[in-house]
């Protein structure tokens, strides 16, 4: 998944579709921003993939001598294949471990927020039981207060 401004969008790489190879910039993923703004990215440089590129355009197979040449010059492009494979693999897993520390600090950041609302809530409690406490000593007081007279009168009588 990639996150563009307030959105995202889920993309999947294969290794059947190879990139434009005529472009010349390499592809940045933003994988992390600071508070400051500072941003991180993982780039993703163009793989030259077209037949020119790997050194083996017009080959052919016909004396055996060409043969061999040409299966020498495919070892040699395969090899250079497979090391942009790793190159790319070790980049993908970069980006499933930055995906991880960020739904590691998700669920941290949900955690906190939890613990800051239970902390408020008994804050809240707490009050209100104190609040709940001198009304009722002071429906007490006052049935008292009240009461006085009545005894007072009670002796005269």
């Amino acid at each position: 998944m990639f996150v563009v401004g307030n959105g995202s969008f889920h993309t999947t790489a294969t290794w059947d579709h190879m990139p434009d190879t005529s472009i010349a910039e390499p592809v940045k993923i933003l994988v992390d921003t600071t508070p400051k703004g500072d941003q991180a990215y993982i780039a993703f440089d163009r793989t030259p993939a077209d037949t020119t590129a790997l050194g083996i355009a017009g080959d052919a197979l016909d004396p055996a001598a060409a043969a061999r040449a040409a299966l020498a010059r495919l070892d040699g492009a395969l090899a250079l294949t497979s090391s942009y494979r790793g190159i790319y693999g070790a980049k993908m897993n970069a980006l499933d471990q930055r995906t991880a520390i960020m739904e590691q600090g998700v669920l941290t950041h949900s955690a906190a927020l939890t613990r800051i609302q239970d902390a408020d809530i008994a804050q809240e409690t707490s009050a209100l039981t104190r609040s709940s406490i001198q009304r009722e000593a002071a429906t007490a007081l006052l049935a008292q207060a009240n009461q006085q007279p009545q005894l007072l009168l009670g002796l005269l009588k």
